[in-house]
Protein backbone atom coordinates (compact mmCIF):
# COMPACT_ATOMS: atom_id res chain seq x y z
CA UNK A 1 0.00 0.00 0.00
CA UNK A 2 1.07 3.37 -0.81
CA UNK A 3 0.84 6.27 1.38
CA UNK A 4 -0.28 9.57 0.01
CA UNK A 5 2.55 12.23 -0.45
CA UNK A 6 0.50 15.06 1.12
CA UNK A 7 3.07 17.57 1.02
CA UNK A 8 3.50 17.07 -3.01
CA UNK A 9 0.19 17.60 -3.17
CA UNK A 10 -0.04 20.74 -1.43
CA UNK A 11 2.51 21.92 -3.39
CA UNK A 12 0.88 21.00 -6.77
CA UNK A 13 -3.05 22.60 -5.41
CA UNK A 14 -4.43 19.14 -5.19
CA UNK A 15 -5.68 19.85 -1.64
CA UNK A 16 -6.28 22.70 1.01
CA UNK A 17 -3.49 21.69 3.03
CA UNK A 18 -1.57 18.79 3.84
CA UNK A 19 -3.96 16.22 5.60
CA UNK A 20 -6.86 18.04 4.25
CA UNK A 21 -8.57 18.16 0.97
CA UNK A 22 -10.73 20.38 -0.79
CA UNK A 23 -14.45 20.64 0.43
CA UNK A 24 -16.87 20.39 -3.05
CA UNK A 25 -17.04 24.16 -2.67
CA UNK A 26 -13.53 24.97 -3.31
CA UNK A 27 -12.82 22.43 -5.67
CA UNK A 28 -15.45 24.11 -8.28
CA UNK A 29 -13.26 27.35 -6.72
CA UNK A 30 -10.39 25.92 -8.51
CA UNK A 31 -11.41 23.72 -11.19
CA UNK A 32 -14.51 25.31 -12.49
CA UNK A 33 -14.62 28.78 -11.50
CA UNK A 34 -10.31 28.41 -12.12
CA UNK A 35 -9.41 30.83 -8.82
CA UNK A 36 -5.65 30.35 -8.14
CA UNK A 37 -5.35 27.94 -5.25
CA UNK A 38 -3.51 30.31 -3.03
CA UNK A 39 -6.79 32.28 -2.86
CA UNK A 40 -8.82 29.74 -2.35
CA UNK A 41 -7.07 28.57 0.74
CA UNK A 42 -7.71 31.86 1.48
CA UNK A 43 -11.50 31.94 1.24
CA UNK A 44 -11.51 33.45 -2.38
CA UNK A 45 -14.31 30.92 -3.61
CA UNK A 46 -15.47 33.06 -6.56
CA UNK A 47 -14.14 34.32 -9.36
CA UNK A 48 -15.76 37.80 -8.89
CA UNK A 49 -14.14 38.08 -5.10
CA UNK A 50 -10.73 36.55 -6.51
CA UNK A 51 -10.60 39.86 -9.30
CA UNK A 52 -12.02 41.91 -6.51
CA UNK A 53 -9.41 41.20 -4.09
CA UNK A 54 -6.50 40.96 -7.25
CA UNK A 55 -7.40 44.42 -8.44
CA UNK A 56 -7.44 45.55 -4.57
CA UNK A 57 -3.87 44.36 -3.40
CA UNK A 58 -2.52 45.55 -7.23
CA UNK A 59 -3.86 49.19 -6.59
CA UNK A 60 -2.26 49.43 -2.70
CA UNK A 61 -0.16 46.99 -2.80
CA UNK A 62 -1.12 45.19 -0.04
CA UNK A 63 -0.92 41.55 -1.38
CA UNK A 64 -0.43 39.44 1.78
CA UNK A 65 2.26 36.54 1.56
CA UNK A 66 0.08 33.79 1.93
CA UNK A 67 -1.90 34.78 -1.70
CA UNK A 68 1.68 34.77 -3.20
CA UNK A 69 2.29 32.09 -5.94
CA UNK A 70 5.68 30.51 -5.82
CA UNK A 71 7.15 32.44 -8.61
CA UNK A 72 6.43 35.40 -6.32
CA UNK A 73 8.05 34.30 -3.57
CA UNK A 74 10.94 32.73 -5.08
CA UNK A 75 11.23 35.96 -6.76
CA UNK A 76 11.20 37.97 -3.65
CA UNK A 77 13.58 35.15 -1.70
CA UNK A 78 16.25 35.89 -4.37
CA UNK A 79 16.23 39.45 -3.76
CA UNK A 80 15.91 38.80 -0.06
CA UNK A 81 19.43 36.85 -0.32
CA UNK A 82 17.49 33.75 0.68
CA UNK A 83 19.24 30.67 -0.89
CA UNK A 84 17.07 27.58 -1.61
CA UNK A 85 16.38 24.93 -4.93
CA UNK A 86 12.89 24.58 -6.96
CA UNK A 87 12.57 21.83 -4.38
CA UNK A 88 11.63 23.94 -1.70
CA UNK A 89 7.96 24.50 -0.20
CA UNK A 90 6.16 27.57 -0.14
CA UNK A 91 5.76 27.65 3.53
CA UNK A 92 9.27 27.75 3.65
CA UNK A 93 10.29 30.37 1.52
CA UNK A 94 6.97 33.07 3.21
CA UNK A 95 8.68 32.11 6.45
CA UNK A 96 12.05 32.95 5.32
CA UNK A 97 10.67 36.44 3.89
CA UNK A 98 8.54 37.06 6.85
CA UNK A 99 11.71 35.94 9.18
CA UNK A 100 13.70 38.78 6.68
CA UNK A 101 11.11 41.87 6.77
CA UNK A 102 11.17 41.50 9.97
CA UNK A 103 14.49 41.52 10.94
CA UNK A 104 14.68 44.62 8.73
CA UNK A 105 11.60 46.11 10.21
CA UNK A 106 13.47 45.66 13.52
CA UNK A 107 16.91 47.43 12.43
CA UNK A 108 15.04 49.87 11.01
CA UNK A 109 13.25 50.72 14.72
CA UNK A 110 16.78 50.59 16.20
CA UNK A 111 18.25 52.81 13.74
CA UNK A 112 15.25 55.13 14.42
CA UNK A 113 15.61 55.12 18.17
CA UNK A 114 19.80 55.55 17.85
CA UNK A 115 18.90 58.76 15.70
CA UNK A 116 16.05 60.22 18.05
CA UNK A 117 18.81 59.80 21.04
CA UNK A 118 21.91 60.96 18.76
CA UNK A 119 19.34 64.05 18.54
CA UNK A 120 18.24 64.56 22.05
CA UNK A 121 22.04 64.76 23.12
CA UNK A 122 23.20 67.41 20.45
CA UNK A 123 20.63 69.47 21.59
Amino acid sequence: MSKINWGKLYQQGRCKAIGVSWTEEELAAVYTEKVPVEYVRAGYLTLKDYEEAKVKFEKDGSKPLNLWDWKELAAEASQCGIKFTDAVSIEYLREQIEAKRNKKAKEKKVQHEDEKKDKKYKK
